[in-house]
């Protein structure tokens, strides 16, 4: 999952909500080629989701 900045703006922070329990998150970062993106990856049971993961992106102006 991936959030994304809006045009002219920095990627300040980030984070994700999840919908159960079952899921785990493995990573939550800024993208490495791409610094306006926050990556999300997560898995659940047997490599299945049991639900969503948002990706959240917290932005500033510059």
């Amino acid at each position: 999952m991936t959030a994304t900045c809006p045009a002219g703006t920095q990627l300040l922070s980030g984070g994700y909500a999840l919908s159960s329990d079952l899921i785990q998150v493995t990573a939550s970062k800024a993208d490495d080629t791409n610094p306006g993106q926050r990556d999300v990856t997560a898995t659940g049971p047997t490599g299945l989701l049991p639900g969503t993961v948002t990706a959240y992106a917290y932005c500033t102006t510059p």
